[in-house]
């Protein structure tokens, strides 16, 4: 394996974790997002 090859797959990956971070953090958000609306209930669809 050479030097050109390591750095492939190191860069690689760092793209998969971060990617992964991104979608849970999206995931985390949403979830977030959702909870409050749902806790919060207002009566008053306009206000």
């Amino acid at each position: 394996m050479d030097h050109a090859e390591t750095v492939r797959i190191s860069l690689t990956i760092m793209w998969q974790g971060m990617l992964g971070l991104f979608i849970i953090t999206i995931i985390m958000a949403w979830l977030t997002a959702t909870i409050i609306k749902s806790c919060k209930r207002p009566e008053k669809p306009s206000e």
